[in-house]
């Protein structure tokens, strides 16, 4: 819906790949440009992007040193949008809270 040129980055090019099936099929796929790489060593260059939008993903270099390294591909004024699991319960079932203490930092 939007008029805008994306990059699409992930380690996993098969990732990149189920993202441009799926964007072929809903025509948008001229409008993303995918780039398999690590997230902390990226290409871009300083004031490159408007926004820069993480799902579920700044922790694997550290949350701290995500926003440090990619506000410098932010031009001015632009946005840095992040999220991270969080749990909207105090109580879980044992096996999820275990996977999770475990899997996630």
């Amino acid at each position: 819906m939007l008029n805008a040129e994306i990059t699409a980055v992930d380690l996993f090019d098969d990732f990149l790949k189920v993202l441009m099936k799926n964007a072929d099929k809903l025509g948008i796929a001229d409008k993303i440009t995918p780039l398999a790489c690590s997230m902390d060593k990226l290409p871009f260059k300083s004031d490159e992007f408007d926004m820069i939008w993480s799902e579920g993903a700044a922790y694997n270099i550290g949350f701290e040193n995500a926003i440090t390294q990619w506000r410098n591909y932010l031009k001015p004024k632009g946005i840095l949008a992040v999220s991270e699991i969080t749990w909207l319960t105090n109580k879980r079932p044992s096996e999820i809270q275990d996977y999770w203490v475990n899997a996630y930092p």
